[in-house]
């Protein structure tokens, strides 16, 4: 009985030692690039983590569909799991299947999971699906969480320069630029929610910095009369009185 059972702890110990060397094996394919030949080594291993690394793979070579199903199979295996949760959802959002997309984000935020990028990725997917209202909301949750979430704050910026709240896009640019002082998006709105406002010399410094920065992008905007394209290097010669809005 006792040599069986020595037997067995060192047959164990055997399998482990290479399942380890394998996995080492399809890290190092996946790490250079070589997906197809570490998908075919994640398959020989058959562990969750490998499961995981397959639909990785997959998706690394633009195979969205085969990675989709193997996310798919990974969560039915084990609902606990978050990273796959939240790689599904990513992965339904990339292929715009949002409503999919939401329902994964929706599960790892009931679950009590305090992420800033699991709320950003539920407000992008239900933006997408023309909820702008709550997918704001959970760009504020992903920013109270932290206050230095980029991707939220490009998003808050953006929503409320359109929706012309001078004070709200502040709110939230001006923390962005304290973290991020040279972002060319978070300065763009800042200049944007100015000239919107008809602050046009307070608006011009920051489309200077925009053009220090390298940025020369047209901007559009629209009077009630005719079209008016204004070109940001204009601005260091002219003082244009535009009307503008949003475009």
């Amino acid at each position: 009985m006792r040599k069986t059972l020595i037997i067995i702890v060192l047959l164990t110990i055997a399998k482990a030692e290479a399942q380890s060397s394998a996995l080492a094996i399809a890290d190092s394919l996946y790490a250079t690039g070589n997906y197809i030949h570490a998908i075919n080594q994640y398959f020989e291993i058959g562990s969750q983590k490998s499961s995981v690394q397959i639909a990785r793979a997959y998706n690394a070579i633009g195979n969205y569909d085969k990675a989709i199903v193997q996310y798919e199979d990974v969560v039915a295996n084990d609902t606990t799991l978050q990273i796959a949760h939240f790689e599904l959802g990513k992965q339904y959002f990339k292929i715009d299947k949002f409503d999919k997309a939401v329902e994964q984000f929706f599960d790892l935020i009931a679950a009590g999971i305090k992420s800033p990028e699991y709320y950003y990725y539920m407000g992008r997917s239900l933006q997408e699906l023309n909820n702008s209202k709550e997918g704001v909301l959970n760009y504020k949750s992903a920013y109270n969480l932290d206050s230095t979430h980029l991707r939220s704050i490009f998003q808050l910026g953006k929503y409320y320069v359109i929706k012309r709240e001078k004070d709200s896009v502040f709110k939230y640019v001006n923390t962005g630029l304290r973290f991020y002082e040279n972002d060319v998006s978070l300065i763009n709105w800042k200049a944007l929610a100015f000239f919107n406002n008809y602050e046009y010399e307070k608006a011009i410094p920051w489309f200077e910095k925009l053009l220090e920065l390298g940025e020369e992008k047209e901007y559009i905007y629209i009077t009630n009369w005719p079209i008016v394209i204004l070109r940001i290097g204009s601005l260091k010669k002219q003082r244009i009185p535009i009307r503008p809005c949003w475009k």
